[in-house]
């Protein structure tokens, strides 16, 4: 079996329902992705964290829509949070693949980030490079 580290170096043990526990650290999703378990979840376009964490409650994850709306890195932050709060995870589709708020976005909590229009490698070379 694979070991999965979190940053904060807390071994992840999915549970037989696949599953995470409240408070598990971010590396599951990574986990039920290759799973191959369907993973249902929404987009979240409006600044709403009460609306978020409700949605929280009913899905797998939170698909935060940055590149066709008009939320802001501490938009969010808040609806990040809110959707932890409900028990799911959360991806943010970046606003452009050149995306200054980057590194913001990852510190705000998301689990994952969705780049559009990625249409080579060394474009996918150049957003991991954002990172360090």
């Amino acid at each position: 079996m694979d070991r999965i580290f979190s940053r904060h170096d807390h071994e992840y043990r999915p549970l037989a329902s696949g599953t995470p526990p409240i408070g598990a650290p971010w590396a599951p999703y990574p986990i039920l992705l290759r799973s191959g378990k369907r993973q249902i979840g929404t987009v979240v376009s409006c600044p709403d964290p009460v609306l978020a964490e409700r949605l929280a409650q009913s899905f797998d994850f939170l698909w935060i829509e940055m590149e066709h709306g008009a939320l802001s890195t501490n938009d969010v932050q808040l609806l990040a949070i809110a959707a932890k709060a409900g028990g799911c995870f959360v991806l943010v589709r970046l606003p452009r693949v050149e995306s200054e708020a980057l590194t913001a976005l990852l510190d705000s909590g998301v689990d994952g980030v969705v780049a559009p229009r990625v249409s080579s490698p060394e474009q996918a070379v150049q957003l991991v490079e954002l990172t360090t």
